[in-house]
């Protein structure tokens, strides 16, 4: 499969208001996708294959991306995002359905979640982590505050601040302990 580069030359990409737009659902097939324009795409992502935004990425819809998905910056979805791999985003992460990565999560910023959150392995998330559940198999590592219903991970549970309703796991480490108010 090949590699496919989306820019400012790409079909079907627009200019409105000075930032890059596509509207309606954005399919790609190929090995890797490369976002290397701040891009807003009015409908859904759907990668079958591996997917890299380089700048800025808005989808008002869903994400599905078959293999893994790196967002260099600031992420941003409407709808689910599923990859089949890795989901790392290096700055913010806001998702306004539920996220189900194939394998972990790794975000350098805060994951603010709408619906639930979904990993395979031990997944890290640098800032605050925001979701209604957390499903992880492995640890969840939060350096700041973690506020979910129900966590449940195989193995560890590492939190500056924790704001939960249900907690299994093996073993708990809170540095500062709270419980979410109903």
């Amino acid at each position: 499969m090949k590699k496919i580069i989306v820019n400012r030359k790409f079909k079907g990409i627009e200019v409105l208001n000075g930032r890059y737009h596509y509207n309606g659902d954005l399919k790609i097939e190929a090995e890797t996708v490369y976002i290397v324009e701040e891009l807003v795409i009015n409908g859904n992502l759907i990668v079958n294959g591996n997917l890299v935004a380089c700048e800025n990425l808005t989808v008002s819809g869903r994400v599905e991306v078959a293999g893994y998905f790196i967002a260099c910056c600031d992420f941003a979805a409407g709808g689910d995002v599923t990859t089949g791999d890795k989901f790392h985003c290096e700055g913010n992460a806001r998702i306004g359905g539920n996220v189900d990565a194939g394998y972990y999560i790794n975000v350098h910023d805060n994951l603010i979640i709408m619906g639930n959150v979904s990993a395979q392995d031990t997944s890290v998330i640098n800032g605050s982590l925001m979701c209604r559940n957390a499903t992880i198999i492995g640890s969840l590592i939060v350096d700041e505050m973690l506020q979910s219903g129900r966590i449940s991970v195989t193995e560890y549970l590492c939190a500056e601040e924790l704001f939960a309703d249900d907690i299994d796991a093996k073993g708990v480490e809170i540095r500062k302990l709270g419980t979410i108010i109903k």
